[in-house]
């Protein structure tokens, strides 16, 4: 099972921030980060949004992660499945993304084209 300290280490590879750089631009102290990367505290769920954006992460997946962690006992268990079950949807979609794209292209170039531009003017 995935941890917020996954998330914000996703965060801070993807941003190339360090844990100063992401306490400032959430506006949490470092010490903050610390708790919540050694699981003694856990974000809010502004603040889970606000890594998941600067990791390129499913934000649901790490709400529900962050929920999980806040919870004891069954429920904890039933977040947990339900974050594993978002992550996996997600998987699904971007291999369905990737299958479904075209097997070759191309980008455009000058001097590249075998078909001419047409102008048309009213008048």
């Amino acid at each position: 099972m995935e941890t917020i300290a996954d998330l914000i280490e996703a965060a801070r590879k993807r941003t190339g921030a360090t844990y100063t750089d992401i306490s400032e631009r959430l506006d949490r102290s470092k010490q903050l980060i610390t708790n919540w990367k050694s699981g003694k505290k856990v974000p809010t769920d502004g603040d889970v949004l606000a890594l998941a954006r600067m990791a390129g992460e499913n934000a649901d997946k790490w709400l529900a992660i962050a929920q999980a962690a806040r919870t004891e006992g069954e429920a904890r268990t039933r977040w947990e499945l339900i974050a594993q079950k978002l992550g996996a949807v997600a998987m699904a979609l971007v291999i369905g993304v990737g299958l479904a794209s075209p097997a070759h292209v191309q980008a455009a170039e000058p001097g590249n084209s075998t078909h001419g531009v047409y102008i048309m003017r009213n008048g």
